[in-house]
């Protein structure tokens, strides 16, 4: 309807306190919702889950998609991941593939360009 605003920002519950009315679409926070998730209606939508970090987390992500790919049965759906590798843990590892990637890019004349990101960054 014309002249109604698209959302309407509701004040943030209490620690520990009153329950939000069921009149809400979607709620978005930047820490784990104090809402029962279980007890959504169908529309009602929540922007985290329980245990999301193990997939927002890249070091866990890894350890996640790695699991899935050694799984009996599994598909190609889980070859996603670029050849990665959580260090220092697996500093020789990497340190091997990058010696390896180096000669090809020689090789070839492309380039040898490696992501690095802290663990439990996001």
């Amino acid at each position: 309807a014309a002249g109604l605003p698209v959302w309407v920002e509701l004040p943030e519950a209490p620690e520990g306190g009153e329950r939000l009315a069921p009149g809400w679409d979607l709620l978005w926070t930047w820490k784990a919702p104090r809402v029962a998730l279980n007890e959504l209606l169908p529309w009602q939508r929540v922007n985290h889950f329980p245990h999301s970090r193990q997939l927002t987390r890249k070091d866990l992500l890894k350890k996640n998609l790695q699991r899935a790919r050694a799984a009996p049965g599994r598909t190609e759906a889980y070859d996603v991941m670029p050849l990665t590798f959580a260090l220092p843990a697996e500093y020789n590892a990497f340190a091997m593939a990058f010696a390896a990637c180096r000669e090809e890019a020689e090789e070839t004349g492309g380039a040898n360009v490696w992501i690095m990101k802290p663990t439990g960054s996001g």
